[in-house]
Protein backbone atom coordinates (compact mmCIF):
# COMPACT_ATOMS: atom_id res chain seq x y z
CA UNK A 1 0.00 0.00 0.00
CA UNK A 2 2.68 2.38 0.72
CA UNK A 3 4.17 1.73 -3.08
CA UNK A 4 0.49 1.97 -4.25
CA UNK A 5 0.62 5.75 -2.24
CA UNK A 6 4.07 6.82 -3.45
CA UNK A 7 3.05 5.93 -6.76
CA UNK A 8 -0.03 7.86 -6.80
CA UNK A 9 1.76 10.96 -4.92
CA UNK A 10 4.09 10.98 -8.06
CA UNK A 11 1.52 10.81 -10.51
CA UNK A 12 -0.69 13.47 -8.64
CA UNK A 13 2.15 16.01 -8.44
CA UNK A 14 2.53 15.46 -11.86
CA UNK A 15 -0.84 16.90 -12.56
CA UNK A 16 -0.14 20.79 -12.52
CA UNK A 17 -3.06 23.12 -12.29
CA UNK A 18 -1.29 26.72 -13.39
CA UNK A 19 -2.72 30.16 -11.05
CA UNK A 20 -2.79 33.17 -13.06
CA UNK A 21 0.28 34.77 -10.91
CA UNK A 22 2.38 31.86 -12.55
CA UNK A 23 2.71 29.48 -9.51
CA UNK A 24 0.82 26.28 -10.22
CA UNK A 25 -0.82 23.47 -7.33
CA UNK A 26 -0.57 20.43 -7.73
CA UNK A 27 -2.65 17.24 -6.47
CA UNK A 28 0.26 15.57 -4.44
CA UNK A 29 -0.82 17.08 -1.48
CA UNK A 30 -4.66 15.26 -1.75
CA UNK A 31 -2.77 12.03 -1.90
CA UNK A 32 -0.92 12.57 0.68
CA UNK A 33 -3.29 13.35 2.78
CA UNK A 34 -5.64 10.30 2.00
CA UNK A 35 -2.78 8.40 2.50
CA UNK A 36 -1.98 9.57 6.04
CA UNK A 37 -5.59 9.02 6.78
CA UNK A 38 -6.24 5.80 5.16
CA UNK A 39 -2.79 4.06 6.15
CA UNK A 40 -1.84 5.99 9.36
CA UNK A 41 0.77 7.95 9.93
CA UNK A 42 3.86 6.62 9.65
CA UNK A 43 3.01 4.89 6.70
CA UNK A 44 1.04 7.72 5.14
CA UNK A 45 3.93 10.22 5.71
CA UNK A 46 6.31 7.81 4.08
CA UNK A 47 4.73 6.85 1.15
CA UNK A 48 3.67 11.34 0.61
CA UNK A 49 7.76 12.18 1.32
CA UNK A 50 8.94 9.16 -0.96
CA UNK A 51 6.59 10.21 -3.64
CA UNK A 52 7.48 13.81 -3.53
CA UNK A 53 11.54 13.34 -3.36
CA UNK A 54 10.86 11.18 -6.56
CA UNK A 55 9.23 13.24 -8.40
CA UNK A 56 11.78 16.19 -7.61
CA UNK A 57 14.69 13.15 -8.34
CA UNK A 58 13.14 12.61 -11.72
CA UNK A 59 12.74 16.64 -12.29
CA UNK A 60 15.87 17.86 -11.69
CA UNK A 61 15.38 19.22 -7.56
CA UNK A 62 17.49 16.38 -6.55
CA UNK A 63 18.52 19.06 -3.63
CA UNK A 64 15.17 19.75 -2.42
CA UNK A 65 14.35 16.02 -2.22
CA UNK A 66 15.07 16.37 1.64
CA UNK A 67 13.26 19.19 2.42
CA UNK A 68 9.92 17.72 1.11
CA UNK A 69 10.29 14.18 3.19
CA UNK A 70 10.56 16.02 5.87
CA UNK A 71 7.74 18.65 4.96
CA UNK A 72 5.10 15.82 4.48
CA UNK A 73 6.12 14.37 8.34
CA UNK A 74 4.79 17.88 9.44
CA UNK A 75 1.62 18.21 7.04
CA UNK A 76 0.60 14.14 7.85
CA UNK A 77 1.05 15.00 11.61
CA UNK A 78 -1.17 18.05 11.33
CA UNK A 79 -3.22 16.24 9.52
CA UNK A 80 -3.40 12.70 11.48
CA UNK A 81 -3.58 14.97 14.84
CA UNK A 82 -6.68 17.21 13.25
CA UNK A 83 -8.51 13.54 12.32
CA UNK A 84 -7.79 12.42 16.28
CA UNK A 85 -9.23 15.18 18.02
CA UNK A 86 -12.70 15.32 15.30
CA UNK A 87 -12.88 11.87 15.50
CA UNK A 88 -12.44 12.30 19.56
CA UNK A 89 -15.79 14.63 19.08
CA UNK A 90 -17.41 14.82 15.84
CA UNK A 91 -20.23 17.54 16.97
CA UNK A 92 -17.14 20.21 17.50
CA UNK A 93 -15.62 22.32 15.06
CA UNK A 94 -13.22 24.22 16.50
Amino acid sequence: MVALFTALTVIGTMIKIPLPTGAFVHLGNAVLLLSVLLLGYVKGSLAGGLGFAIFDILNGYAAEAPYFIVESFIVGAVAYGLFLVYRKNPTRIW
